[in-house]
């Protein structure tokens, strides 16, 4: 294999070049782990897509012949924790096995830090009502039971903040293989609705068109950033020691 590589794409910053390794994609399970968080509270208004968000992404990874984690309807910080750790641990996921996480909902920028809006959240004490979103990730990484690979999908506003170097140096750390998606730069909002839509257009389109591994995921964040509007543009992260595969149709 070759060593592992941290890139950025899209409006993101280049983290380090390196030359993209190649090797067989393995098997085992594949899980989607759907997180939507419609009424945060804390004067943040509702998001009336994101129960349609929910239901788009499920329907396109369910095609994808992924296995649906059950995860609780608008959670709050303990809900969202407790529910990643036991269906991780029960699930007993390792190092051929694929995880994506997606969030819809709101995001904030707070101190640097990118944090995901959850039920019960409060402006004045974001540390404990919102839920930092690199500690979601070292959350799956960071266990005896993870998988191998990570698709970590976030669709609220300022997601790029949570792609920098320090992130992807601890995912690279771990061993694990990851790509993540945000439907925002670090400072932008996203449109209700969108990016769930344009994603899921995206994904049909690749798999239809039969494109295959190579690439696949650059294409998708190209093809999603054509079918949005307003300047809103997505942006991905690769840490990988080699191609993935989670685009790939049912065999």
């Amino acid at each position: 294999m070759g060593a592992m590589m941290p890139r950025a794409a899209g409006r993101g910053r280049p983290v380090q070049a390196s030359r993209r390794a190649t090797a067989p994609a393995g098997g085992g399970r594949r899980f989607f782990a759907p997180i939507g968080v419609p009424a945060p509270g804390g004067m943040l208004r509702e998001l009336a897509a994101v129960g349609d968000d929910l239901s788009r992404m499920k329907r396109a990874f369910a095609g994808l012949d992924y296995s649906q984690v059950e995860t609780p309807a608008n959670p709050s910080v303990a809900e969202i924790r407790d529910m990643l750790g036991v269906q991780l641990d029960q699930s007993r996921l390792g190092h051929a096995d694929a995880l994506v996480l997606y969030f819809s909902g709101h995001g904030t920028v707070v101190g640097g830090d990118h944090y995901l809006c959850a039920r019960g959240f409060a402006r004045d004490d974001v540390a404990t009502t919102g839920i930092k979103t690199r500690d979601l990730i070292e959350l799956v990484v960071r266990r005896r039971s993870r998988p191998g690979r990570l698709w970590l999908i976030l669709d609220c506003c300022q997601a790029g903040g949570v792609i920098e170097e320090g992130v992807l140096a601890t995912i690279a750390a771990t061993g694990a293989d990851a790509f993540m998606l945000a439907a925002a730069g670090s400072w932008d909002s996203t449109q209700d609705g969108m990016f769930s839509r344009a994603f899921c257009a995206a994904v049909r389109e690749i798999t239809r068109a039969g494109q295959g591994l190579s690439g696949s995921l650059d294409a998708l964040t190209q093809d999603i950033n054509r079918r949005c509007s307003r300047g809103l543009r997505a942006i991905q992260a690769t840490v990988s020691r080699a191609r993935f595969d989670l685009l790939d149709a049912p065999r």
